[in-house]
Parts: structure tokens; C-alpha cells; sequence
């Protein structure tokens, strides 16, 4: 069934009665805590933070997301390409159009890492978000509530990312979301976005490096990046949150794929299902980009 085809940015933000949306700083200070335990997120808090995208992020990316039909009834576990480092707008904005779409019960539940979650003022942010730890008893009880979930399989190597390779979708050969989904028996819905790689610049991911320091080891980090980005200038290691540049940023929800039945230990056939998916969100992620050059005017954006 086709309700939309592509989402871009309104022009006006309003609440569901059609009044002016109140004061973002009201909404949030208003907002009540959210309970922890089975899925569940703070829908007060979620409203106020989709005005503040829609009325910032959206029109600062000039923002399209396509394929909005694509979106299935029931669980299902959205998978996508990463970009932006410490700063992944990309994970705001596809949500976003989700949740203008067809309300909060279709925006899925983040799996996080679980360093993001124990973060003093981050992680109960990101719970508000009902973000929750990356593993498959989470995935478990998002699903058995009919609910989605999305993960992002190439994790701080996909989001850090260097520039000159920023059209490509890096997994390591990660292959968990394909055992997750097997044994759940939900479909997976890719999800690409192109631009948002362009929020700064990665000079180099820094894998080296990120070895010498035991990074791996010691923080669960493959990287150890050498970024240029606002406010921060030139940083070396993740930098903190930065102010994205106005890279216009394109995200298409591709068709679910309903996985054939395969056993999620038959490590060969798990791998090669994983990289079917990383191909067509990396091919989709080729195609956003060629539109977003095509339509960019000469002079404007200089990164696409």
C-alpha cells in the first residue's frame, strides 16, 4: 500500500491539531522521565525533538527520504549505512520521516552500544529515545511486542568512515543482524542515505592507530579518527558532537527482504546474506548521491 513516496521538508512545523508548534526549550523541560524495563520511549520528549528536527535538520539538509511505502506492518528490523561520526544526523532524520509518516508505533527502537547507555546525561537521553543495548534479548522483546528495531551493522567503522570513500557502506563483515533477524523471523528493511557523510571531513578512520592505542580492546573501537569539523577544527580521536555542515542529505527505505530459511549458525550462508544487503544499500547509496549531484546547483553545497 502507497501513502508516501518522499518526504521533504515542511514549511511550516505544526502540532497534530494544526496550531503552531510550542516553544521547543517548553517541550523539553516539560518532558516526563521515561520508565525503563520492556520497549518503551518517552513520546512526550519524542515530539518535542522531531519539532526540533523538522524545523532545523530537515531544511539545514534540505532532506528527502523516498520509499516510504516500503514500510511493512508488524516487526521487522531496519538496517542502514552509517555516517557522521559522533554526530550521525542521519539516525535522526529517516526516524523522523518514519514518525511524520505514520506516527511514533513505526519508528523503531535503536540498538545502541552499550557505552552510549551508560553515559551519565547521554544515556538517559538516548533511553528516552528508547534506545536499547545492542544484543538479541533486546531484539527479542522489541519483536514479541510487534514492534521494529534498527541497527547499524558497521557500527563507528561505517561513521567514521574517510571522505573519499564516503559513498561506500563498510559492515567489517559484521553478520549479527542477519542471525537476529533468522531467528526471529522478521524481515529486513534496508535503509541508505547518502550526504550525511559530508556533515565533516574524515581525513582517515585511523584503524592503525586505533590498534597501537588498543583501542579495540580497551573501548570496542576499530577507529581512532582524524576529522576536520565545526566547531572542533582539526581533531584527532572521536571528536565531540559537531555542528554539521549543510551537506544536503537523501535517504531511501529500500523493499523488505524476507530471509529464506537458513539455520543463523551456518556461518558461510549468514555471510552471504549480509553482504547481499551491504551491496544494495551500498548501491542505493551510489544512486542517492548521482541525484544529489545532478540537482545541485553549480556553487551551492560543495559536498554532496
Amino acid at each position: 500500500m502507497v501513502r508516501h513516496q518522499t518526504l521533504t521538508a515542511p514549511v511550516r512545523a505544526l502540532d497534530p491539531l494544526g496550531r503552531p508548534a510550542p516553544s521547543l526549550a517548553a517541550e523539553f523541560a516539560s518532558a516526563p522521565p521515561v520508565t525503563r524495563g520492556d520497549p518503551t520511549r518517552d513520546e512526550h520528549f519524542i515530539a518535542a525533538f522531531a519539532r526540533f528536527v523538522e524545523r532545523v535538520l530537515v531544511p539545514w539538509h534540505r532532506f528527502e527520504c523516498r520509499g516510504l511505502e516500503h514500510v511493512p506492518l508488524g516487526p521487522a528490523l531496519y538496517v542502514s549505512n552509517h555516517s557522521g561520526s559522533m554526530n550521525p544526523v542521519d539516525s535522526w532524520l529517516v526516524p523522523w520521516a518514519i514518525y511524520r509518516t505514520f506516527g511514533l508505533a513505526e519508528v523503531p527502537f535503536g540498538l545502541a552500544h552499550d557505552g552510549v547507555l551508560k553515559l551519565p546525561a547521554l544515556g538517559a537521553i538516548a533511553r528516552r529515545f528508547g534506545m536499547m543495548p545492542a544484543n538479541h534479548a533486546s531484539a527479542h522483546r522489541i519483536f514479541a511486542h510487534g514492534l521494529k528495531a534498527i541497527v547499524y551493522p558497521g557500527g563507528d567503522l561505517d561513521a567514521n568512515r574517510p571522505f573519499r570513500a564516503r559513498h561506500e557502506v563498510r559492515f567489517g563483515g559484521r553478520t549479527g543482524f542477519v542471525r537476529c533477524a533468522l531467528r526471529e523471523r522478521v524481515p529486513i528493511v534496508p535503509i541508505a542515505t547518502a550526504g550525511a557523510q559530508s556533515t565533516l571531513l574524515v581525513l582517515s578512520d585511523g584503524q592503525s592507530l586505533a590498534r597501537l592505542i588498543r583501542a579495540p580492546q580497551l573501548l570496542r573501537m576499530k577507529v581512532w579518527p582524524v576529522t576536520l569539523s565545526l566547531p572542533w577544527g582539526l581533531t584527532i580521536g572521536p571528536p565531540p558532537p559537531h555542528i554539521p555542515w549543510p551537506a544536503t542529505i537523501h535517504s531511501e527505505i529500500l523493499a523488505p527482504i524476507a530471509l529464506p530459511d537458513v539455520d543463523p549458525d551456518e556461518r558461510i550462508r549468514v555471510g552471504a546474506l549480509a553482504e547481499e544487503v551491504r551491496s544494495l544499500i551500498e548501491a542505493a547509496v551510489a544512486r542517492l548521491a548521482r541525484g544529489i549531484r545532478r540537482r545541485r546547483s553549480f556553487g551551492r553545497r560543495p559536498f554532496p
